[in-house]
């Protein structure tokens, strides 16, 4: 695969720039891969936090992130929409989106195998016709690509913001203010790795617009009893991973919960 840099990504890190473009693949793979020789810089390696000019071509190859190869697997899927080139499916909550992590099958990857005779390939055998995701706990929309044409088309339209994504949460605690627009960069939680926070300072800079539908206040302007789940139903559109405010450790990431129904929990989905 090769990308092209441009005026505007001139003193981007290498990692940071293959994030941006490439949003099936983590930071750590982009890390992994550029160490096994795998990301070449005009016929070159170099290192993840080489800063780029602009003008430069990145090539990729994504073999050394095929481990075992991926076999279809008769899991259900709800598919909204297909043609020639693309199809749109529903991602359950619970379920990943590919292989990795310890995770080998039961993911979305195995269930398209299953039920798509013709997947783009570009992504890694790992990634068949995969061109974004969404996190395990959060249910929504996937747009899946048949072909590699339709595939390089829609991870540029993701890249060019094109695409809007508006997802459904209930959130646990009242928001500030019933309609608001926040811009707060996401990146890497500093101690909890595995996690996302808002407002860390070399994040991917992020713009959410969100409005709140239900308010569960009483009328008389009680609100909930003490200890019970006051739920506000929010329309975002953005990535609900950039809702809670920054330095909220235990708030960076909105998911959808498979815990008890006794709890409190945030839920999303991406609705459309």
């Amino acid at each position: 695969m090769k990308l092209q840099a441009g005026p505007p990504d001139r003193g981007l890190r290498l990692d940071i720039f293959l994030a941006r473009r490439l949003e099936t693949l983590t930071r750590s793979q982009i890390q992994f891969l550029n160490r096994s020789g795998a990301i070449r810089i005009d016929g070159r390696q170099d290192k993840a936090g080489y800063r780029l000019r602009g003008g430069e071509t990145i090539e990729l190859d994504f073999r050394p992130l095929e481990r075992l190869p991926v076999s279809p697997q008769q899991i259900p899927l709800q598919i909204y929409f297909e043609d020639q080139d693309l199809a749109v499916i529903e991602k359950p909550a619970g379920v990943v989106v590919h292989p990795g992590s310890g995770v080998g099958d039961g993911t979305i990857a195995n269930a398209l195998l299953f039920h798509f005779k013709n997947l783009s390939d570009v992504g890694g055998e790992g990634r068949p016709g995969i061109v974004h995701r969404l996190d395990k706990k959060t249910s929504g929309l996937l747009i899946v690509a048949k072909n590699n044409i339709a595939h390089a088309r829609l991870s540029a339209a993701f890249q060019n913001r094109e695409i809007q994504k508006t997802y459904l949460a209930l959130v646990h605690g009242k928001p500030a203010r019933d309609t608001a627009a926040i811009d707060l960069a996401v990146g890497r939680h500093p101690t909890l790795r595995t996690k996302m926070a808002a407002g860390r300072p070399r994040g991917r800079a992020a713009h959410t617009e969100y409005k709140v539908l239900d308010d569960p206040s009483y009328e008389d302007g009680s609100g909930p009893a003490p200890g019970a789940c006051g739920a506000y139903r929010v329309q975002s559109f953005g990535t609900l991973s950039r809702f809670c405010p920054a330095g909220a450790e235990d708030q960076d990431r909105p998911y959808t919960s498979d815990s008890s129904p006794s709890k409190c929990h945030r839920t999303s989905g991406c609705w459309r």
